[in-house]
């Protein structure tokens, strides 16, 4: 601004002075009217008085429609109460008026957050293009990575993170959670022991482990990890679907069913737990209501951990074969645990 003014004066400095005089002023005023609101809102969002942080935001836009750092919190309004959608249409605005990195980043997260994977893998790609090598940018490209079950480049991101924060547990797990979805689940209790070696109350990694030895078939192993996770978070509702799922695998459906509903009521959006809800209707071979859940989690997030497995060993469980076979073929991983029904897809 000052270097157009300044070029201004150069040729009319008498008759622009008093103008630019004024519009300094005028600018100064309006600068410290949008700074102040500004503050209010974010004070009102650190309270999370949502509302009245978006009433601030607002003013402060019908004072400047381009007011960029306005329009990012908007969309962090957005997201904070769920709305993911209109999030994205906020950051749109605030990077159209001001392409800084961190609108990036906060729109890679709503864009993940509303299973736009490639577009958040994009956005992270873009941010890191301004900050290479960052933690929150590689951390985040992991996760995407992970839903998009491309976990060597995901591994590969927390490497580089790993590299620059080694005594952080929350890499370690997060390490670690990719090599169980690789099925590298030496690798992954490497990873995670060391997390508890650096905090020995890292509920997460507790709880991975937990999930190791339910798959490895030591359901008693399992259940005394998730009790150590329960121990230091006892509300966690992952926490808690998980200890329903090692129920299930012990065939307790009773308590299994009691976990997975609380956990479902604590976090009725998470497809984990439909997932699990899902089980427990095929172990009581309630199999179209097991297949409307699975579809469910389909729609929900379609990463979730074998869920197109189960969804055809559902559909098999009532002779569709073609369609059954169809979402067996494009399971990526495998379960021992309905291969009887899916035999129909081998002939």
């Amino acid at each position: 601004m000052y270097k157009i003014f300044s070029s201004i004066m150069m040729r009319s400095s008498t008759c622009l002075l008093l103008g630019l005089i004024m519009t300094l002023i005028s600018c100064s005023d309006k600068s410290h009217q949008l700074q102040q609101l500004l503050l209010k809102g974010n004070l009102a969002l650190e309270k999370q008085d949502y509302q009245t942080a978006a009433n601030y935001y607002k003013e402060s836009l019908r004072l400047d429609a381009c007011f960029s750092d306005a329009l990012n919190n908007l969309g962090t309004v957005a997201f904070q109460t769920g709305h993911f959608a209109e999030s994205i249409d906020w950051y749109d605005q605030a990077i159209q008026c001001s392409p800084r990195k961190d609108f990036y980043l906060n729109r890679a997260n709503a864009h993940l957050e509303d299973g736009a994977l490639f577009l958040a893998l994009s956005d992270a790609d873009k941010f890191l293009s301004f900050a290479p090598d960052t933690i929150p940018g590689l951390v985040l490209k992991s996760i995407v990575l992970m839903r998009l079950k491309k976990f060597d480049e995901a591994v590969a991101a927390m490497d580089a993170v790993l590299a620059r924060e080694p005594d952080e547990p929350e890499w370690w797990v997060n390490r670690g959670t990719l090599y169980f979805f690789k099925g590298k689940n030496d690798l992954a209790s490497v990873d995670l022991k060391h997390a508890l070696s650096i905090d020995s109350n890292s509920a997460e990694a507790w709880n991975a482990l937990s999930m190791i030895d339910a798959e490895s078939g030591k359901t008693d192993s399992a259940l005394f990890k998730i009790s150590q996770a329960l121990e230091l978070q006892s509300a966690h509702p992952h926490f808690i679907n998980n200890r329903g799922y090692i129920f299930l695998l012990k065939g307790n459906l009773a308590q299994a069913e009691a976990d997975i509903n609380k956990s479902m009521s604590l976090e009725p959006d998470n497809p984990w737990v439909y997932r699990n809800r899902a089980l427990i209707y095929m172990e009581k071979k309630e199999f179209p209501s097991a297949e409307r859940l699975f579809r469910q989690v389909l729609s929900m997030d379609s990463s979730v951990d074998r869920i197109n497995y189960f969804f055809a060993a559902s559909l098999a469980a009532q002779n569709k074969k073609s369609d059954a076979c169809q979402w067996f073929n494009r399971s990526v991983e495998k379960s021992g645990r309905y291969d009887n029904l899916l035999k129909i897809c081998s002939r």
